[in-house]
């Protein structure tokens, strides 16, 4: 296969050792499931955590998976995926798979994503369907005035980009393209960091392709206290001022995207909170 091993995963985790993560053992799992021959799995780990004294053993299972792991300060998801691209251009991998880890991987992952490029379309830009619940798609999702309305069913092919968007777990980009668009805004830590990033990809391309994968992401172990929802709150406001800039339609953006968040907030937990801060923030 004449692109076999030129693909990078990247892996973003947070508080949580790589080789613990959804992402990385059901990643590993479908690399040994693979009846490719002269297989490697080449893996990019961005640890983002910023506790002190953390630290991480680096465990190689296999001679032919080879991990590069670095450890960041928590500079934000944007950062670590520029930095894993980085690395694949130095490197001359053509392609890169972004990943969080929350992330379940069928078995067939490994050999869809290199078949893909095997095939490929001349489209620089691919994505898997991302389930939650076991069988609702969350991403790709039509993005129509900053709000995702997500389908009921969606078929493997070519789509137009426009009136599009998708979460950044399981993008697969060819890296000459990531460099080209010159990748996530560091400016964004996390929230928006995916439709940012989509914006840019239609300034350059006006398709994108469905692979014929489904993942799951796993939102189990999300659960916030009221101060834990405060704090992300003010995270998320951070991101949106940042994602806003040289944005069209802004009355949409504060519709769907600002206020319905709020609301949501002040509903859930049944507190005010949430709108002095929002009050303060701008």
């Amino acid at each position: 296969m004449v692109f076999l091993n030129q693909i990078l995963f990247i892996i973003v985790t947070y508080k949580e050792e790589f080789y613990k993560c959804n992402s990385y053992t059901t990643l590993i799992n479908s690399f040994n499931s693979s009846s490719l021959e002269n297989k490697k799995l080449n893996i990019f780990i961005a640890d983002n955590t910023d506790i002190e004294g953390w630290e991480c053993s680096i465990i190689k299972p296999d001679n032919n998976i080879f991990i590069n792991y670095q450890k960041y300060d928590n500079p934000g998801l944007s950062f670590a995926y520029n930095k894993g691209a980085e690395f694949a251009k130095e490197n001359n991998y053509s392609w890169l798979v972004l990943l969080d880890q929350d992330t379940m991987l069928p078995t067939n992952f490994f050999d869809e994503y290199n078949d893909a490029i095997n095939n490929d379309d001349n489209i620089p830009l691919k994505v898997p369907l991302i389930l939650i619940d076991n069988d609702k798609i969350l991403s790709p999702a039509k993005y129509i005035n900053y709000r995702s309305i997500l389908y009921n069913d969606l078929n493997k092919g070519i789509m137009n980009l426009n009136g599009h968007s998708f979460i950044n777990t399981g993008m697969f980009i060819n890296t000459d393209f990531f460099i080209k668009i010159k990748g996530y805004n560091e400016n964004i830590k996390l929230d928006f960091s995916d439709h940012d990033f989509i914006y840019k990809c239609k300034k350059f391309i006006n398709k994108f392709e469905v692979l014929p994968i489904k993942l799951v992401q796993d939102f189990s172990s999300i659960t916030n206290t009221k101060e834990q929802a405060i704090k992300r709150y003010s995270l998320y406001l951070r991101d949106l001022k940042a994602f806003k800039i040289k944005k069209e339609n802004r009355l949409s953006l504060f519709i769907n995207a600002d206020l319905r968040r709020l609301v949501k907030l002040v509903i859930q937990y049944k507190s005010f909170d949430f709108i002095k801060i929002r009050l303060k923030k701008w």
